[in-house]
């Protein structure tokens, strides 16, 4: 099986290579995280391999991080509904300093950042999911 993906965004291009990577990944927030000390925003997003040719339905766990994050802001995240999926329709550069993540049903994350440094890896299946 091929290595999965590691891919790092210093800039808004950089930033729509991981937004169209991360399309329809699904994540609770209770696999998201703020560490305000850290200044660091951590996901765990389920995601359809689709740059596997042989195989688009195999489905990797990818970790997204934010580094630099100043303050982040919900909007329409239920936090009394913790496992509740949400479906990734893009992340985008708002204006210079603020990122912002909207999902399928208009829940959105804004993130203040210092600077762009997003990183996006993938971790291979277990093997009781098909891996080796």
């Amino acid at each position: 099986m091929a290595a999965g993906l590691k891919l790092r965004a210093v800039d808004g291009e950089d930033l729509c290579v991981i937004a169209a990577v991360l399309q329809d990944a699904a994540a609770p927030i209770n696999e998201m995280v703020f560490d305000a000390d850290a200044r660091r925003f951590l996901a765990a997003f389920r995601r359809r391999r689709r740059e596997q040719v042989r195989d688009t339905a195999a489905c990797c766990l990818s970790i997204l991080r934010l580094d630099e994050v100043d303050a982040v802001r919900w909007r329409g995240l239920a936090p009394e509904r913790p496992q509740q999926e949400h479906v990734v329709l893009t992340l985008l550069e708002e204006e210079v300093g603020r990122l912002l993540m909207v999902f399928r049903g208009g829940e959105a994350i804004r993130f203040e950042v210092g600077r762009i440094d997003v990183h996006l890896e993938d971790f291979e299946p277990r093997a009781s999911e098909g891996g080796t």
